[in-house]
């Protein structure tokens, strides 16, 4: 009984190593990857923002009105109406 102690006991001590050698490679790979995720995830918030900021520009009622002028032909003055104009009309019906 005694000579299988030892083997038993190295057998336990190789045992802990190879596990202690696999979470250390399993910690490193997931800091790997946490890593990438991080920067990922930056420069994805850097797209959006710039996404933000020509979507804001597109938007906007002068770029609009540019386009509008550059693309569409001019309306005869009779149908412009100012908006003080259109105050008094009902709103319009929705189906």
């Amino acid at each position: 009984m005694r000579h299988w102690f030892p083997i038993a006991a190295i057998l336990v001590i190789l045992a802990l190593a190879f596990g202690l050698y696999k979470s250390k490679t399993d910690a490193e790979a997931a800091r790997a990857r946490i890593a990438d995720l991080s920067a990922e995830v930056s420069e994805t918030r850097a797209e959006v923002r710039a996404l933000r900021a020509e979507a804001a520009h597109l938007e906007s009622p002068a770029h609009i009105e540019a386009l509008a002028s550059e693309n569409l032909p001019p309306a005869p003055p009779a149908q412009v109406r100012p908006e003080r104009d259109l105050a008094g009309l009902p709103a319009p019906r929705t189906p």
